[in-house]
């Protein structure tokens, strides 16, 4: 799905949430230095109403702002003084606000992308740097989010991540990444230890580019993830923020096996339409009336209870993307 498509998307179901989310109340005094940190899109900040479960967050991640073509750090839609206002209504639930630079849909074939390689492949870091500290004095955020993927990850973006790190080191913002299990090996060391905190995207294990679905985000993945972080990169513990997911994936095939359609499929979808089923299984397989099949795999209400309890030896647990939730079931 392109960028467009997934702010709609995000947009719509927050509309659909507004003022219908029914979870208990979150003790961030009980958690210490432990993180509950919430990816939630840019755009729908510019709703009149809306609500991002702020109190039940240590961190909300505002995707994508990026380095446009005036030098500046924007995200579509979003004004200075609509950013301004969400940040004190976070700071009134003790929430910190961080921007998420980059995202998914960056890549070497967007303009975005471009703009970024031209600088990194000269390491000529300072324009971007400089706007990103700009951007976070005049808007009171708290922190930095890195999310480049795939052919963003060039050598160069470890040293704009080792260079960004030490120009605000005496500044009060604190810079996290975002990496999945598939990219980390293209970062050298000194820069994942720059990093205040992980959040370790550990999904995506199996989707549409596979032959058949398998479980996207199982319990062995986050171990495995776990153990490579600490083992072969030396990260501790408490900088590593385990990442679950709030959609899955769906693919509908006929009696001979092809693909009639496919597709991510938020949380809130599979409560509403399998309840009972999305409290405790994470795969289902169900017979469509042709003789064909549709597959969907996701996290359930109880892995995700699992994976939160694990995520406490750590730094606390991610979401992607708290806009996916659902009021009755809340995986939130």
């Amino acid at each position: 799905m392109n960028v467009r498509g997934l702010i709609l998307t995000a947009v719509a179901v927050v509309f659909a949430l507004t003022g219908c989310l029914t979870r208990p109340e979150t003790d961030k005094t009980a958690l210490g230095e432990r993180r509950i940190v919430g990816y939630f899109p840019a755009a729908a900040i510019a709703l009149e109403q809306y609500n991002p479960g702020l109190e039940y967050l240590t961190h909300i991640n505002l995707w994508f702002f990026n380095y446009d073509r005036k030098g500046e750090i924007s995200s579509p839609r979003v004004s200075t003084l609509m950013l301004k206002r969400f940040i004190a209504e976070a700071h009134g639930e003790q929430t910190k606000v961080f921007v998420s630079i980059g995202g998914g849909h960056v890549t070497a074939r967007t303009e975005a992308g471009r703009r970024y390689l031209a600088l990194f492949r000269e390491k000529n870091f300072e324009p971007i740097i400089e706007a990103l500290i700009r951007f976070a004095d005049s808007t009171g955020i708290d922190g930095i989010d890195l999310d480049f993927e795939g052919d963003m990850m060039v050598p160069e973006y470890s040293d704009f991540i080792i260079e960004l790190a030490d120009a605000i080191a005496d500044k009060p913002y604190q810079l996290s990444g975002a990496f999945g299990y598939w990219g980390a090996r293209k970062m050298r060391d000194a820069a994942v230890t720059s990093f205040d905190f992980l959040n370790l995207m550990i999904y995506n294990e199996s989707g549409l580019f596979d032959k058949e679905l398998k479980d996207h985000s199982s319990f062995a993945h986050v171990e495995k993830t776990v153990a490579y972080w600490q083992n072969q990169r030396g990260i501790d513990r408490s900088k590593l923020v385990i990442g679950v997911p709030f959609y899955g994936w769906q693919r509908t095939v006929d009696a001979d096996g092809r693909i009639l359609n496919e597709g991510s499929i938020t949380y809130r979808e599979i409560s509403e339409n399998y309840p009972e089923q999305s409290l405790n299984l994470d795969f289902l397989t169900l017979p469509t009336e042709d003789g064909g099949r549709t597959v969907i795999t996701f996290n359930s209400l109880d892995l995700i209870r699992k994976k939160s309890h694990y995520a406490r030896s750590f730094g606390g647990i991610m979401a992607w993307h708290i806009a996916q939730d659902t009021p009755d079931l809340s995986l939130l």
